[in-house]
């Protein structure tokens, strides 16, 4: 289109039946207003043209979901079963299941099954990297046995090229979603209405190799995983302890108390006794 005048403009976007509204900024709509009466010898710049010819053939209407079946369509082509949630009020999009080699000579019995591995697909038109989950089903991925994987596709103003980011849903993330559960219990909104950001860098760049690094860290995630992650749950946050509390006694039963202490007395009253639960602090 280089060279175009405004009116001449017009006719082409009509033929090929472009809402230009749709496409356009506030600053171009001034623009498409004044083509009803162009100066004299004026020419739109080509770097124009080509910025809407690029978001009219670039722009993914429906990213989500693009996102989502594209995602599928990468499991498939990477020999991954990805069986798609129904309803996704639960916290996960795919529940993968990674098919093991048959070792040879090995009896059925003895042959390792599939290994599964759970699925969050997020998607952002633009801005930061950044997916956002319910803070309920960040607690589920923080305890549920098998690996869980947050998967960004992040696209550019909306449209192609699109990156696929990806994070495994591990310590640093459960540490924090256990902060955030211990926080929320202060709090009058419900974990489900509550939200939960996940943030990713270029190291989690994984365009190129999406499912191939997910299968690896399923693979290396040992026998022991289910058990490494009920660890997790139960520990972060106590690293200073888990209960704390106060006792009150009377003054006059100093003695009684000392006695008690080391193990001279097996009771001893007190006025008031006060033991919570702290983790991460709080």
């Amino acid at each position: 289109m280089r060279g175009l005048t405004p009116s001449r403009s017009r006719s082409v976007f009509r033929r090929r039946g472009c809402v230009m509204g749709r496409l356009l900024c506030a600053t171009c709509q001034s623009l498409r207003t004044g083509w009803s009466a162009p100066q004299s010898g004026h020419r739109l710049p080509t770097s124009f043209w080509r910025a809407i010819l690029f978001r009219m053939t670039n722009k993914i209407e429906k990213l989500g979901r693009w996102a989502e079946k594209q995602f599928s369509s990468l499991c498939s082509e990477g020999g991954v079963i990805a069986n798609k949630s129904e309803e996704d009020e639960t916290g996960w999009d795919y529940l993968l299941e990674f098919p093991q080699a048959a070792v040879e000579g090995l009896p059925p019995d003895l042959q390792k099954i599939e290994l599964s591995a759970r699925a969050q697909v997020k998607s952002r038109e633009r801005g930061k990297l950044v997916a956002e989950l319910k803070l309920s089903n960040a607690h589920r991925f923080a305890a549920a046995p098998e690996p869980c994987f947050v998967v960004l596709a992040a696209a550019t103003d909306g449209g192609h090229p699109v990156k696929f980011y990806a994070k495994h849903f591990w310590q640093d993330e459960i540490a924090r979603t256990l902060k955030r559960l211990r926080q929320a219990d202060y709090k009058s909104k419900p974990t489900n209405q509550q939200s939960f950001d996940v943030s990713f860098d270029e190291m989690d760049n994984h365009t190129d190799d999406l499912i191939q690094w997910m299968r690896q860290v399923v693979a290396s995630s040992g026998s022991d995983y289910a058990n490494l992650k009920r660890d997790l749950n139960e520990n972060l946050g106590y690293e200073d302890g888990r209960f704390f509390g106060t006792v009150t006694f009377l003054n006059n039963d100093i003695e009684k108390f000392v006695d008690h202490s080391i193990g001279l007395d097996a009771k001893i009253e007190l006025t008031n006794a006060r033991l919570v639960d702290r983790r991460f602090g709080i």
